[in-house]
């Protein structure tokens, strides 16, 4: 693997990390920008912060 695709893996699994983590840390946050069309806004935050942080173990 060479330092550009290293530097890139480290990129996305750090993008991931933080996004998911801010997923919980700042919810309500979260919650208030999930458009109105989206059926249990909080339930969507949950698990979208549930997957980017599966994304940072594969």
């Amino acid at each position: 693997m060479s330092v550009g695709q290293r530097i890139g893996l480290w990129f996305v699994f750090l993008y991931f990390l933080i996004g998911g983590t801010c997923h919980f840390l700042y919810m309500p946050l979260f919650v208030q920008i999930v458009p109105p069309y989206i059926p249990l806004p909080l339930m969507a935050v949950i698990v979208s912060g549930v997957f980017e942080l599966l994304g940072t173990i594969t």
